[in-house]
C-alpha cells in the first residue's frame, strides 16, 4: 500500500506503476476469494475511482486484464446459444415456452399489471417532468410513464414477492443460469436481480423516434419473454447485432459514461444512431413463447406502439453478475459519480 501512495503522489502520476499495483492487488483478491479487508480497493476507494475516471488508458487496460483473467479461470465448453451470444450479443429462441407455460406466465403478468395503482393528478404531472412515476407497495415496485410514453412496469426484486410462474419458470430456470455462466466465464452462483412485467401501449400522440443506448457498462444480462404474438405495431425491440463488442471507436464515449456515472451508466448511456454499429437495425417482431437473451451492452432501443398495438412481455434482470470486473469495480463505484442526481 505504501508503494501505491508513493506513485499516487508523483507528478505526473506513473500510470504504468499504478496499473502494476492494481493488477497485483487484483490477483490477491482472486486468490483470497475477494476478501477486500487488506486491499487497496478497500482503503483507497475514491482515489482508485479518480484514477480510472481521469485516465482512459488505465481504465481500459484494467478492463482488458479483468476479461482476460476471467477467461483463464473458466474451463467448460460453450454451447450453441453461448456461441451465438458471443458473436452477436443477442440470441432469439423461438417457442422456448410452450402454450401452457405462456398461459401461466400471462395470467401472473395480468394480475401484476392490473394491480398497478392509479395515479392522481399530481403524480401524473410528475411523470411529465421525471418521465416515470415510482411507487412501492408490499415491496413491489410500480412504474408508470407519462401519456407520451405508454409504459407500465411492475418490478419484483424480492423472491418472496415473485408470482408463482415467475418463480418456477424464470427464477429457478437452471438453463438460463448456465448460459449466462458460460457467457461471462463464471462458476459463481447467482440469481435474477429482478423480474419485470411490462406493458407498452400506444402513446397519446404518434411517435417514431428511437433512443439508442446500452443499459449499463457493467457485466449485465437480460432475458425477455414474449407473451403475445406481435406485429410491427406492437413496439418491437430494436437492436444492432455485434454491437456489444467494445471496439476502438466506442472507447472514448464509454469511458466518459464511466467517468460521469461509474458502472451504472443509465444517466449517460444514450447516443445518436450514427455512433452505433454501421449495420442495419434488426426489428424483433416475435411470437408468444419466444425469448430474447442479450448482453446489455448491445446497442438497442425501445420503440413506440402504433395503431392500438401493444407489447406484453416479461424481462429477467441479471445485474452485478459475479465477474472479476464487477466485483472489483462495484467495490469503488459509489464514489465520484458526477451525473447522479
Amino acid at each position: 500500500m505504501k508503494n501505491f501512495e508513493k506513485y499516487l503522489n508523483d507528478e505526473p502520476i506513473n500510470i504504468n506503476k499504478i496499473f502494476e499495483i492494481i493488477v497485483e492487488e487484483s490477483e490477491k483478491l482472486i486468490k483470497n476469494n475477494f476478501d477486500f479487508s487488506n486491499s487497496i480497493f478497500e482503503h483507497y476507494k475514491a482515489k482508485i475511482k479518480m484514477l480510472l475516471q481521469s485516465n482512459q488508458k488505465l481504465f481500459w487496460n484494467f478492463w482488458e486484464y479483468c476479461e482476460k483473467r476471467q477467461k483463464e479461470i473458466y474451463t467448460k465448453k460453450e454451447n450453441e446459444i453461448t456461441k451465438e451470444l458471443r458473436k452477436n450479443g443477442i440470441c432469439i429462441k423461438s417457442n422456448y415456452f410452450n402454450e401452457e407455460q405462456i398461459k401461466s406466465l400471462k395470467n401472473d403478468w395480468e394480475t401484476a399489471i392490473n394491480s398497478m395503482p392509479e395515479l392522481n393528478k399530481e403524480e401524473k404531472n410528475l411523470t411529465l417532468k421525471n418521465r416515470f412515476s415510482f411507487k412501492i407497495k408490499n415491496e413491489i415496485n410500480y412504474v408508470q410513464s407519462s401519456e407520451f410514453d405508454g409504459k407500465k412496469r411492475v418490478i419484483f426484486s424480492k423472491v418472496e414477492t415473485f408470482p408463482n410462474s415467475f418463480k418456477t419458470l424464470l427464477n429457478e430456470n437452471s438453463e438460463f443460469k448456465e448460459i449466462i455462466k458460460s457467457y461471462f466465464f463464471t462458476e459463481d452462483i447467482f440469481y435474477p436481480s429482478a423480474i419485470m412485467a411490462e406493458e407498452i401501449s400506444k402513446p397519446k400522440y404518434s411517435r417514431n423516434d428511437l433512443y439508442w443506448h446500452i443499459d449499463n457498462l457493467s457485466d449485465q444480462f437480460k432475458i425477455m419473454i414474449i407473451l403475445e404474438d406481435m406485429t410491427e405495431d406492437d413496439a418491437p425491440f430494436i437492436y444492432k447485432e455485434n454491437s456489444h463488442k467494445i471496439i476502438k471507436r466506442y472507447k472514448e464515449r464509454y469511458h466518459k459514461m464511466y467517468s460521469l456515472n461509474g458502472m451504472i451508466t443509465q444517466d449517460s448511456n444514450h447516443f445518436e444512431e450514427s455512433f452505433t454499429a454501421k449495420k442495419e437495425k434488426q426489428v424483433a417482431v416475435l411470437k408468444a413463447g419466444d425469448i430474447v437473451l442479450f448482453d446489455c451492452k448491445i446497442h438497442h432501443s425501445a420503440s413506440f406502439a402504433k395503431n392500438n398495438g401493444k407489447r406484453k412481455n416479461i424481462v429477467i434482470y441479471y445485474n452485478k453478475l459475479p465477474t472479476i470486473k464487477n466485483k472489483i469495480l462495484f467495490k469503488i463505484d459509489s464514489y465520484l459519480n458526477f451525473a447522479l442526481k
